[in-house]
């Protein structure tokens, strides 16, 4: 089997998205969606395309660097024990797994023709959770993206 580094992110991302709707094990979400959001996140960098990251540093004014910190929150503990093997994460909760699937949704949405249904379900759920999280540009690259199958 062939599979390229877009599909792997677009069926780690899709997995994450339903396991986060059956409201099933939010570790195994977040850590689906933060390795999707990587995949994409280097994709479009590749590609000279408009990152996530970047749509956030600006509308927020923090620096990359920030919002990496920031987004990278629990990503290392739930992947590494070598340098903390008995490390615990004290505040993690279930929210986290709203805003890390945004990032990977958006980036996928930036790189690929069409959008799995899970995608854009997941995009319309979170604009009407989190309206005050609604960036105007990006807001209107989802809208005029469209509703497309694949």
């Amino acid at each position: 089997m062939q599979i390229t580094k877009l599909e792997a992110a677009r069926r780690q991302l899709v997995i994450a998205i339903r396991l986060f709707f059956e409201d099933t094990n939010s570790v195994s979400v977040y850590a689906l969606a933060h390795a999707a959001w990587e995949v994409l996140d280097a994709l479009c960098k590749h590609r000279g395309l408009t990152r996530f990251r970047e749509e956030m540093s600006g509308a927020n004014g923090l620096s990359e660097a920030e919002i990496k910190r920031i987004a990278n929150y629990g990503r290392n503990f739930f992947k590494h024990a070598k340098e903390d093997p008995e490390a615990v994460l004290d505040d993690f909760a279930d929210d986290r797994n709203d805003h890390v699937l945004l990032a990977a949704t958006f980036d996928y949405g930036t790189l690929a023709a069409s959008k799995p249904m899970e995608v854009q379900v997941f995009q319309l759920w979170y604009f009407a959770v989190h309206p005050e999280k609604a960036m105007r540009p990006a807001m209107d690259r989802i809208i005029e993206a469209g509703p497309r199958h694949r």
